[in-house]
């Protein structure tokens, strides 16, 4: 399976598990993809070779923080990172559920708080920390997404305003698509070694740490 998006425009959608928020991603054809900064690509971020679609926006992460750790309750977590203007949110009214009455909402209503959109659906939102606003369903709990306000960092300055999308959120058919993988990992100096190891070496890595040990345990013996 090749590490690529199709350079043709297409779609992914997604919502929170009880449906009550979701959302259309609308990703355009090759050339209207903003190219990421090389800084941003070091080799010890990259999960594979760099190619003419995976240089260029959404960018799929592994992400390591702790903050993404503990949030969702997730070991590892999984990001989508796309402009706001490629997503729209379609989310339930509190008072009847009905899906047939869905309010459509722009993703800067979405992100920003919006003070009427929370009171009449079920989007709420956290800060975990002071410039990192995420939001969840209020009615199943589902961790949807994460947007980064105040002062914009190197990459944001570079590709100008984007948001997160919890992977795990994406409908199962998005996730198996051709090409759909995880293509550079962020903040693995915060991760759990053994998560960083495994995401680094696959399963070859821990075995050969259980081997080790295996071994040291029956030096130990024999000095016994």
């Amino acid at each position: 399976m090749a590490a690529a998006l199709p350079k043709t425009p297409f779609q992914l959608h997604g919502g929170c598990f009880c449906t009550a928020i979701r959302y259309t991603i609308s990703i355009p054809e090759l050339s209207q993809r903003k190219l990421l900064p090389k800084a941003s690509m070091t080799a010890d971020r990259l999960l594979v070779p760099p190619n003419e679609v995976n240089e260029r926006l959404p960018i799929i992460t592994l992400d390591h923080c702790n903050s993404c750790r503990r949030v969702p309750g997730a070991i590892v977590h999984s990001w989508f990172l796309c402009p706001r203007e490629w997503v729209e949110f379609t989310v339930q009214p509190r008072e009847s559920g009905d899906e047939k009455e869905a309010i459509r909402a722009d993703s800067t209503a979405y992100l920003h708080e919006d003070k009427t959109l929370a009171e009449r659906t079920y989007v709420t939102h956290f800060k975990s920390s002071e410039h990192s606003n995420r939001t969840f369903c209020g009615k199943c709990g589902t961790h949807v997404t994460l947007f980064k306000t105040g002062p914009l960092g190197p990459l944001q300055q570079a590709l100008g305003p984007f948001f997160d999308v919890a992977v795990g959120t994406l409908d199962k058919e998005c996730l198996e698509m051709e090409g759909f993988m995880p293509t550079i990992q962020f903040w693995h100096d915060d991760g759990i070694p053994w998560a960083v190891k495994l995401v680094n070496e696959g399963k070859k890595g821990l075995h050969a740490d259980v081997a080790d040990l295996s071994k040291l345990k029956a030096e130990d013996e024999q000095k016994k």
